[in-house]
């Protein structure tokens, strides 16, 4: 798919398969690009905007993101399952005016993998964090330099040749 989708919901959900998606992503509503199925292979590039929950939900399968993910109410990036996660060359924010998990760029509590290069984390509240995990211990890869304008959690282990450069 090339081009724009604008949606109450999910603008793309996918439940299996290979997904070549790039162009503008609007949901009015919850996980604007939400990608499911346990052999899910997606390849976005875009703009993905959601006014509510999660721009982009990662439960299973494999996604590859690269552009502007932003959420008004919860995450950028909510990974909650999936084989892995690459965010490269990106921004991925949360507006949300809430605090830990309420309005972190990012919350990886679950699936595989997630790597990060030349990423942008950006959390509007002041206790909210760049990367989260809800309540459980992870760990993330990057690739690369990323920077945000707040700290990951003390409970998520950054690994790698990267590093989370904070920008306050």
């Amino acid at each position: 798919f090339q081009g724009r989708i604008a949606a109450f919901g999910p603008c793309i959900q996918t439940n299996g398969g290979n997904l070549i998606a790039s162009g503008t992503f609007i949901s009015e509503n919850d996980y604007c690009v939400w990608i499911s199925g346990n052999d899910t292979h997606a390849d976005v590039k875009g703009t993905v905007l959601s006014n509510k929950n999660s721009a982009l939900a990662l439960y299973n399968g494999v996604l590859t993101f690269e552009g502007t993910a932003i959420s008004n109410e919860l995450f950028g990036l909510e990974m909650g399952g999936g084989w892995s996660g690459t965010l490269k060359n990106s921004i991925i924010e949360s507006r949300a005016n809430g605090g830990y998990e309420t309005g972190d760029a990012i919350s990886k509590y679950g699936g595989l993998d997630l790597t990060l290069d030349n990423c942008t984390l950006k959390s509007f509240h002041p206790s909210a964090y760049s990367i989260s995990e809800q309540g459980r211990a992870d760990k993330v890869l990057l690739k690369s330099d990323c920077s945000a304008n707040r700290p990951a959690s003390p409970i998520i282990t950054l690994i790698g040749d990267g590093k989370l450069i904070l920008n306050t």
